[in-house]
């Protein structure tokens, strides 16, 4: 099969241990688990300076933050109202998928991804991969996206999924209000 077979094929086509979502040959989304505090710490640190520019909260994040949020996002996984995921690249951590707040077949999803793992489609398999696994296996009739005006790569990613933007809300992160476009999915839609 050549790289190009690989990855067009169908994540159903690999065989992933628990806790895994093959996207495709090069896109791996690995369940967030408490004991993976240092590491998502230490890749949101790496690349701190570029996520600052649509992420809010990355500014002022500390190892003890990572662990208490990773802790009970964990927790959420068990209870099933979160779903989070490392985005692995060739098998190597580069970013973050979650649907969150998952409530009324609805939910939330957001994302980042480190700089040098840009421009490689990688964040738009990964979130084409847990979009699908909202709707398919969750049951999901909606997944919003908080997008802030002048984040244009999410946009696109928010254009590919399928997803229109409909409105948009304010949020007091990290001391400041800030403005988003609401972006949405609908099932129907799919």
């Amino acid at each position: 099969m050549d790289l190009e077979q690989r990855l067009s094929a169908p994540a159903a086509d690999y065989v992933t241990p628990p806790g895994f979502m093959a996207i495709d040959y090069e896109v791996t989304l690995q369940r967030l688990e408490a004991r993976d505090a240092s590491s998502f710490y230490q890749l949101v640190d790496d690349n701190r300076a570029f996520l600052a520019g649509t992420l809010d909260w990355v500014s002022k994040y500390s190892h003890a933050q990572a662990v208490v949020e990773v802790k009970a996002m964990a927790a959420a996984t068990e209870a099933g109202t979160r779903a989070p995921y490392k985005v692995l690249y060739e098998g190597k951590p580069v970013g973050f998928v979650n649907l969150h707040t998952r409530t009324d077949r609805q939910s939330q999803m957001g994302y980042w991804l480190a700089k040098q793992a840009q421009h490689k489609g990688i964040m738009s398999r990964a979130t084409e991969g847990l979009r699908d696994f909202g709707f398919s296996q969750w049951g999901l009739e909606v997944i919003n996206l908080h997008i802030r005006p002048d984040n244009e790569p999410s946009k696109r990613i928010a254009k590919q999924l399928g997803a229109s933007m409909i409105s948009m809300t304010k949020n007091a992160n990290s001391g400041r209000l800030t403005e988003y476009e609401v972006w949405s999915l609908d099932k129907h839609d799919w």
